[in-house]
């Protein structure tokens, strides 16, 4: 899957903006620099952090825009073509659609992992720099 990343990082305010486009939509992460952790501002974490919120934004997307619908309208046919009287369980076609269902049911495991690994690395590393800053601080 090919995506566009554009960074943009606001030094007076903290603002780290990530642009990711994909497929015609672009999707955006946010990260800003706490007032009180104003002495630590730093380009590099504000634009991990608006890039891995972006990167969950695309993958929420993708979840719920292609691959949850294909899952929908494959489950729909297989469920059709088991009433009809000329189903064949051992045939091909059948065989080929109850694959991709699974594969299909396979990738929406993947994403949703992926998802849930990319939003606990966000929130340890926010952990680890809030750790680190208030070290500095002391």
């Amino acid at each position: 899957m090919k995506m566009n990343y554009k960074h943009k990082w606001d030094k007076e305010h903290g603002l780290s903006i990530c642009t990711i486009e994909y497929n015609g939509f672009k999707f955006y992460g946010y990260a800003q620099c706490c007032p009180e952790d104003e002495a630590f501002k730093s380009e590099m974490t504000g634009g991990n952090i608006s890039t891995w919120r972006a990167e969950v934004a695309v993958m929420k997307h993708i979840k719920r825009c292609e691959i949850e619908p294909k899952i929908a309208a494959l489950r729909h046919v297989y469920f059709t073509m088991v009433h009809s009287k000329q189903y064949n369980p051992k045939s091909y076609e059948a065989k080929r659609l109850f694959s991709e269902y699974h594969n299909l049911l396979d990738e929406l495991d993947e994403i949703n992992a992926e998802i849930k690994d990319t939003e606990n690395l966000l929130k340890d590393y926010i952990e680890s720099k809030d750790k680190a800053n208030k070290a500095r601080k002391q």
